[in-house]
């Protein structure tokens, strides 16, 4: 845990005034000036964000446990960030949430801030990317084969069959039509 008295105060100040949520982002720029003192500022602008951004959900991380002692939750996500009742947060489902709690404990090990440097950054950001890529890559294959992102893997194959009776070339099809439906059941049938 990273002791920053100043950032917790301060975010816990905006957080309780506004009565809105508030994003990461805005956190970021609010503190920017005070980040930027205790930043290296000569280094790489990405590893310096991710700095910014350590240390500001390190103080959320921090405030979330310090707000269970007045029975609050923070909820805590880069796009939204908002206190509430703790029956509330508990009725929500939102408290004891496994992936939030492996994030909860990333942020407040302070070893990740001091050891991660601009490669490990860089992977980060490339793995983000290709998940993102993949995702996209996903919906478009859905698309491609005329479903519902909630379709099953057995309407998949349907969907499959279906449209490549249709479109295959031997039965006077198109051949790029036929290599799409072909592409997109593929990358459905992968993952």
């Amino acid at each position: 845990m990273l002791e920053n008295s100043f950032l917790l105060t301060s975010i816990l100040r905006v957080l309780r005034d506004s009565g809105e949520s508030v994003s990461e982002y805005e956190l970021i720029d609010q503190f920017k000036p005070y980040l930027e003192d205790i930043i290296d500022q000569k280094l790489p602008s990405s590893l310096k964000l991710f700095k910014y951004h350590f240390l500001v959900m390190n103080a959320l991380y921090q405030l979330q446990q310090e707000m269970a002692k007045e029975n609050l939750y923070l909820y805590v996500s880069a796009l939204e960030i908002y206190m509430l009742p703790m029956k509330e947060a508990a009725d929500q489902a939102l408290v004891n949430d496994g992936a939030e709690a492996e994030l909860r404990n990333y942020y407040l090990d302070g070893n990740n801030f001091v050891k991660t440097d601009s490669d490990d950054v860089d992977s980060l950001l490339q793995g983000f990317w290709q998940r993102y890529l993949t995702e996209d890559k996903k919906t478009e294959a859905y698309q491609q084969l005329e479903l519902d992102v909630s379709a099953s893997l057995s309407d998949v194959q349907t969907a499959y069959r279906r449209l490549v009776g249709i479109h295959h070339p031997d039965k006077g099809g198109s051949n790029d039509m036929f290599m799409a439906i072909r592409e997109a059941y593929e990358i459905l049938t992968r993952s």
